[in-house]
């Protein structure tokens, strides 16, 4: 790698202009000689040397970092020898971690006062015969009354990359030095002057911005040292816990099992005694005992990139760290759920990519987490980490059954009561497991959790198709998708009126009702869930939003696209007459049902839905508070199941439909989606405006084809009130003389 760094100072020659010369401490002399291939390097005890009389031009300095030469202000004396000639530009070979502190590297400080720098290339090395090889970087610097706005940092691809990969880095490394803006695979222009340290690229990298953008979709960013106090354990001897106490290594995050936690590992040292010839010589804390709640992070990164953090719980204490371990602690009381989301986040490559870090001997190594953002985990992230938590409490609950059940097989009066026991609890256990193995199935989902309207369809597509009668399953197949993209296209509908929110597809569809004898088709549905997927309306709503999860999963991936497409294709030859011809009915069906579970399982957003009919609300005023009690109309039975659930809403109104969204939030579906009973089969079934007539407005059933279409006149009024229809249009459709008679 001390190659690839000698090309980019070459580079950097051709492209400045300058001669440059190397001027060196003594101590450094070594590494000079190799950072230049072996031309000539001044030394600075002897910076009387004619060559740099005068204006030098450009210099190169390699400072010693380990040497004792030093100018009286305690900076290396080859930097102070540079400075006093005042080059057109400066070139200094630091350690890495200088860019990042300057209390640690006193060698920068003259540069503070009157340099700017243009340009920062990290991830060079350098190695010698007398001292183990040296992360270092290369920071180019200017007068700041000649600096030109912009500062390029590049870093060095990995040393093992070969010949190949050297050539890569200093072929980018000329497109860099030839932009002033944008990035490329291993550098990036940033622009504006910096003043002080650090220097380093990870804090003026773009990407560094979009990741922590990406980050608050989690929740709140705070940073780590406004939850946490960081802790690192100093070095202490073994002495002083006793040897019953568990020391937790660095090197106890590195084991490759599933099963063992790190903790567990220290645990069972320590059981094993295999402490004890390491008294006087291990790194210990400072009379440190970890408590409940502490994250502990390994303080050496594995190759993997993450690292593998660990929290303590109360049934692991006595436990206490090394030096080699940083310990998190929280600064009060977390509940158990945020502890296990910090130790996840924590283990993870993000909160890594993320950290203040530094490299030695290939080893990547966090220097600090206090600065580090942290994603707080909001209500929604929070109720989800609770029901994993009640489904692992059940799991363990079932095991700990089964287990039960195997040791009292014998314990009863009789071996006729042991066998009914047996068989009995057996059984019960056996439908446990049958009835989540069905959850893993789609079928199993759309029929438990998908709203009544499209759960409905679904069984009936899944009746036919079991029976084998291949023409109706085809029919419910398409039925099926039809009722699916109709009603979240309504849903879609609904949401956007209510917030006044303008799509041109909305706009399309209203046209289309309000001219009598005209409909909506398939077509004009998706069409809007089309544009609910690109739009920058909606686009600029948060990641939570019911109509960004329903626009992302319309558009998820191109084979949802696809099978879309191809569904639709099917449902107008059926319309147009162009029907399958008996002979393919069965292949047909089975390409259609495998594209309606592609479509049906991008739109998974739908089972977190909860559509309901408001039965009674029990409000109070002085709260601002309500309790709705409601028919949520989910799975595949008609009838719905009751629910409670608290609302904020002062105008909720009773026997109007609502849709509770994933994120808690209340909307009212009137008037694009009404329940009514059918007159054919006495039902109740979900309605919805389907075309304009000479009668006026006609409501259509999403959940059958009974034909059963209805006038409601009450909701052409409220179309036009809520912003749909505008009042011509809704004039258009009201009942002529002749109809109200």
């Amino acid at each position: 790698m001390t190659g690839v760094l000698a090309d980019v100072l070459r580079v950097v020659t051709e492209s400045s202009g300058y001669s440059l010369s190397v001027l060196a401490d003594a101590d450094a002399a070594e590494h000079a000689v190799e950072l230049v291939g072996g031309e000539r390097v001044i030394i600075a005890d002897r910076s009387d040397s004619p060559s740099l009389q005068g204006n030098p031009g450009g210099l190169v300095v390699v400072p010693t970092w380990f040497g004792r030469h030093h100018a009286p202000e305690g900076s290396p004396r080859a930097l102070s020898v540079a400075i006093s000639t005042a080059p057109e530009i400066l070139y200094v070979v630091v350690p890495e971690g200088a860019l990042r502190d300057n209390r640690r590297e006193p060698m920068l400080g003259p540069i503070w006062a009157g340099w700017s720098p243009e340009l920062v290339v990290s991830g060079g090395v350098l190695r010698s015969s007398s001292m183990a090889s040296l992360r270092v970087a290369l920071v180019g610097l200017v007068p700041d009354e000649n600096f030109g706005g912009i500062v390029r940092f590049f870093r060095l691809p990995p040393p093992d990359g070969g010949a190949e990969a050297h050539a890569a880095a200093i072929a980018d490394f000329r497109r860099l030095l030839a932009r002033r803006g944008g990035t490329t695979e291993f550098g990036f222009v940033h622009r504006g002057s910096i003043h002080g340290l650090p220097w380093d690229q990870d804090r003026y990298d773009p990407a560094l911005a979009e990741r922590l953008s990406d980050l608050q979709a989690l929740g709140q960013v705070t940073t780590v040292d406004a939850v946490f106090v960081s802790i690192w354990p100093s070095r202490r001897t073994m002495t002083e816990v006793g040897p019953e106490v568990p020391i937790l290594r660095g090197s106890d995050f590195s084991t490759q099992s599933n099963t063992l936690s790190p903790i567990s590992v220290a645990q069972q040292r320590a059981a094993d005694g295999d402490d004890e010839h390491r008294r006087g010589t291990d790194d210990l804390p400072r009379g440190l005992l970890l408590e409940a709640g502490d994250i502990l992070v390994p303080r050496v990164i594995g190759s993997a990139g993450r690292a593998r953090a660990a929290a303590v719980l109360e049934e692991m204490l006595p436990l206490a760290a090394s030096n080699s371990v940083l310990v998190l602690r929280p600064r009060r009381p977390l509940p158990n759920v945020h502890v296990r989301y910090y130790e996840a986040y924590f283990s993870s490559r993000r909160a890594v990519d993320l950290a203040e870090k530094s490299v030695l001997g290939g080893r990547v190594m966090l220097r600090n987490l206090r600065a580090a953002p942290l994603p707080i985990p909001d209500d929604d992230l929070v109720d989800a980490l609770e029901q994993i938590d009640a489904a692992r409490a059940a799991l363990s609950s079932w095991l700990e059954d089964a287990s039960e059940v195997d040791s009292q097989i014998f314990d009863t009066s009789s071996a006729a009561e042991s066998r009914a026991s047996l068989l009995e609890r057996g059984r019960l256990l056996r439908q446990r497991i049958e009835a989540g193995g069905r959850v893993e199935t789609l079928g199993y989902r759309v029929s438990q959790f998908y709203p009544f309207p499209i759960a409905g369809r679904w069984r009936t597509a899944e009746v036919e198709f079991a029976a084998g009668r291949w023409a109706k399953a085809y029919r419910a197949v398409l039925d099926c998708f039809e009722s699916l993209v109709t009603f979240a296209a309504l849903l879609t509908l609904a949401i956007v009126s209510s917030r006044n929110l303008r799509l041109g597809s909305a706009s399309d569809l209203a046209k289309k009702l309000a001219e009598r004898g005209h409909g909506i088709s398939l077509g004009d549905w998706v069409q809007l869930l089309t544009e609910v997927a690109t739009s920058r309306v909606v686009r600029d709503l948060p990641d939570d939003d019911v109509l960004v999860m329903l626009g992302r999963g319309f558009d998820a991936s191109e084979a949802t696209r696809d099978a879309r497409v191809r569904l639709t294709a099917r449902r107008n030859d059926e319309a147009h007459g162009r029907a399958v011809v008996d002979h393919e009915l069965e292949a047909e069906t089975r390409g259609a049902r495998r594209e309606l579970e592609t479509v049906v399982e991008s739109l998974a957003v739908l089972a977190d839905c909860r559509v309901v009919q408001v039965e009674r609300n029990e409000w109070d005023s002085i709260e601002g508070r309500g309790l709705a009690h409601a028919e949520a109309l989910v799975g595949d039975h008609p009838v719905g199941t009751t629910l409670s659930a608290a609302h904020d809403l002062a105008g909720l109104e009773v026997g109007s439909l609502y849709l509770i969204a994933p994120n808690g939030g209340w909307h009212l579906l009137r008037p694009f989606l009404v329940r009514r009973t059918c007159p054919e089969c006495g039902v109740k079934s979900v309605y919805f405006p389907d075309r304009g007539t000479l009668q006026g407005l006609e409501f259509k059933p999403l959940e059958h084809g009974h034909n059963t279409a209805v006038i409601m006149d009450e909701s052409r009024v409220a179309l036009a009130s809520v912003g749909f229809f505008t009042e011509e249009q809704a004039g258009r459709l009201a009942p002529g003389p002749e109809e109200e008679r």
